[in-house]
C-alpha cells in the first residue's frame, strides 16, 4: 500500500437500545448466548439471567418478528409441576449451570433431536479441585521450558494464577453440552464434555473444516508483559493473564484442546485481560469478536474489538485495537461493561451484533463511578462487509495485490468514493508492473458495484495467468472486492 491508511469501521449501535431489559433485580438478562434470524422463522435468541444472589442461572428463549420488539412466550411442559415458563434450560435441568456459552442450529446434523446445539458452564463449588492437574496439563511444556531457563518467577506467576486465581482449590469447572430438536426442549446433556475448562466461551461451527470449535478461557502470561508489569501491585493480586483456547470436535461429544490463540501482548495496556473471544466464520475467513478487559485498578471496564485470522488459530487484531462496539457514554445503558452474543445476524444488508451492556464495573473496582448491578441487551451494526478499510485522501493512494488468479468475468467492490474515484487496473505479476487493463473511475457509495471496462474487461484475461489488481483511491474508501 501506497499512501494508504486503514481504518476500523465501529458499528453503530440501534436507536431502540436497549432491546432486552428487566427492572427485576432477579431478572437481569446477559447475551453470553446467541441470536439466530431465519426470514420464515423470524429471530431468536437465548440468553442467561442469574437471581440477584447469582446462584441461580436460567436459559430464556426470547423470539421476534424484527430483531428489536422482543417476547418471551410460556411453555406450560418444560417444569415439572406444568406451571407456565420460558426459562428453557437451568439449573433445575442442569444442576451446576453457572453461564451460557452458546446455541447453535445445526441443519447438517443427520439426527433430528440434535439440530440445536448447547454449550454451558459447569461450576461445582465446595469440593478439592479434581482438575488443577488437567488445567496445567496444556502449560507443562511451557513451564518446564521456563524452569530450564531460569524464570522461576515467572512459573510462581503461572502458579499463582492456577492456585489463588482463576481456578480455585475448591471448586470445578467445566463445559457441558446438550442437545435439543426445537432449541426449546433439551436432553442428551453431558455436564463434563471439557472436563477441565475457565470460563466464559463461545461455541462455533467451521464449514471450512467441518468441526464444531469452542473458543474457552484459560490463562497466559507472557514474558515481554511479566518483565514489564511484575512490579506492579496489582499485578501481584489481581492480574490472572486471562486468555482463550481453541478446542475442536467432528461429533460434538469428544473434544481436543489445541493451542492458546489469543492472550494479552506488549502492545496492550498494563493490565489488560483476554476476557473471552467469540468467533465465526465469514467469506473464507475467520472473525473474531476479541472481549478485551483492562484489569488495572481503577479502569475495569470490558470492550469488543476486532480479530481475523486464516486459520482460526492464529490471529490479528485490526483498526489499531479501537472498540468496535465502543462503551457507552455518561448515561446511557451501557456505560462499563460489554460482552457479545456468539455471532452477528444478517439482515438485508445489516450484519447486526447483539450484546450485552452494563450499568456497572467488573470486580473488584472499589471507586465511587460505578452503577447498579443492571444489565441489558441491545444491538450495534455494520453495512454487510465494512469491518475495515483501506483509504487515501485527494493526494492519492494505491493498494496493489500479491499475484492472483481472477475467476470471473465481473469485478465488483464495496466502496465509498461518492466524493471520490476509485480507478482499478490490471497488472503483470512480476517485475515492472505492465498495466493489462485499466478501467472507468468509480464514483459511488455502494455495497456492490460491478467495475466498468473498455472493451472486453476481465473476459480477455487468461484465467490460468496469475495478475495483480491495483486499486487507485482518491477520496475513497474500500472494504471489499471479489470476482463472479
Amino acid at each position: 500500500m501506497d499512501n494508504v491508511v486503514t481504518g476500523l469501521n465501529q458499528a453503530e449501535k440501534c436507536c431502540s437500545n436497549p432491546v432486552v431489559s428487566s427492572s427485576d433485580p432477579n431478572d437481569q438478562p446477559t447475551l453470553y448466548g446467541s441470536v439466530i434470524h431465519d426470514r420464515s422463522e423470524g429471530f431468536r435468541m437465548w440468553h442467561s439471567t442469574w437471581n440477584d444472589h447469582r446462584d441461580h442461572v436460567s436459559i430464556h428463549h426470547l423470539v421476534s418478528d424484527d430483531g428489536i420488539h422482543w417476547v418471551k412466550p410460556l411453555y406450560d411442559d418444560l417444569r415439572p409441576d406444568g406451571r407456565p415458563s420460558n426459562a428453557v434450560f437451568g439449573s433445575d435441568i442442569a444442576p451446576n449451570i453457572a453461564e451460557l456459552f452458546s446455541v447453535l442450529f445445526d441443519p447438517f446434523d443427520q439426527n433430528p433431536d440434535r439440530r440445536f446445539k448447547l454449550a454451558y458452564k459447569y461450576k461445582e463449588k465446595g469440593i478439592p479441585s479434581p482438575f488443577r492437574e488437567e488445567i496445567m496439563r496444556g502449560h507443562r511444556p511451557l513451564l518446564d521450558d521456563l524452569k530450564a531457563r531460569g524464570k522461576c518467577d515467572l512459573v510462581d506467576a503461572y502458579e499463582r494464577v492456577i492456585s489463588d486465581g482463576l481456578y480455585l482449590p475448591t471448586q470445578r469447572r467445566a463445559a457441558g453440552v446438550a442437545f435439543s430438536a426445537d432449541g426449546i426442549h433439551w436432553n442428551s446433556i453431558d455436564p463434563l464434555a471439557i472436563p477441565a475448562i475457565g470460563d466464559v466461551s463461545h461455541l462455533t461451527w467451521d464449514p471450512y473444516r467441518k468441526r464444531y470449535l469452542i473458543y474457552a478461557r484459560d490463562f497466559f502470561l507472557p514474558e515481554d508483559v511479566h518483565e514489564r508489569d511484575r512490579g506492579e501491585a496489582w499485578y501481584q493480586d489481581v492480574f490472572w493473564g486471562r486468555a482463550v483456547r481453541v478446542y475442536e470436535s467432528v461429533d460434538f461429544a469428544n473434544w481436543t484442546a489445541g493451542e492458546i490463540v489469543m492472550h494479552a501482548d506488549i502492545d496492550d495496556l498494563p493490565g489488560d485481560e483476554i476476557y473471552s473471544m467469540a468467533v465465526f466464520p465469514y467469506e473464507g475467513l475467520y472473525i473474531g469478536l476479541v472481549q478485551v478487559y483492562h484489569a488495572c485498578p481503577g479502569t475495569n471496564t470490558l470492550e469488543i474489538q476486532l480479530a481475523v485470522s486464516r486459520d482460526g488459530v492464529n490471529w490479528k487484531r485490526v483498526g489499531n485495537r479501537r472498540p468496535f462496539i465502543p462503551l457507552g457514554d455518561i448515561g446511557e445503558w451501557d456505560r462499563f461493561n460489554q460482552s457479545v452474543g456468539s455471532a452477528p445476524v444478517l439482515v438485508d444488508d445489516e450484519l447486526r451484533f447483539y450484546y450485552t451492556g452494563r450499568t456497572y464495573r467488573h470486580k473488584p473496582y472499589d471507586g465511587a463511578d460505578n452503577g447498579p448491578q443492571r444489565s441489558a441487551i441491545g444491538f450495534a451494526g455494520i453495512p454487510r462487509d465494512r469491518f475495515i478499510y483501506a483509504g487515501a485522501s485527494f493526494d492519492r493512494g494505491t493498494v496493489t495485490t500479491v499475484p492472483m488468479q481472477v475467476n470471473g468475468a465481473r469485478l465488483h467492490l464495496n466502496a465509498d468514493c461518492a466524493h471520490g474515484t476509485i480507478l482499478v487496473r490490471i497488472l503483470s505479476p512480476d517485475g515492472v508492473p505492465e498495466v493489462i487493463l485499466e478501467s472507468d473511475p468509480v464514483s459511488i457509495d455502494s455495497l456492490d458495484v460491478t467495475v466498468d471496462w473498455s472493451g472486453n474487461g476481465l473476459a480477455k484475461l487468461d484465467r490460468d495467468r496469475p495478475v495483480r489488481i491495483q486499486f487507485e483511491l482518491r477520496n475513497a474508501k474500500l472494504y471489499s472486492f471479489w470476482a463472479d
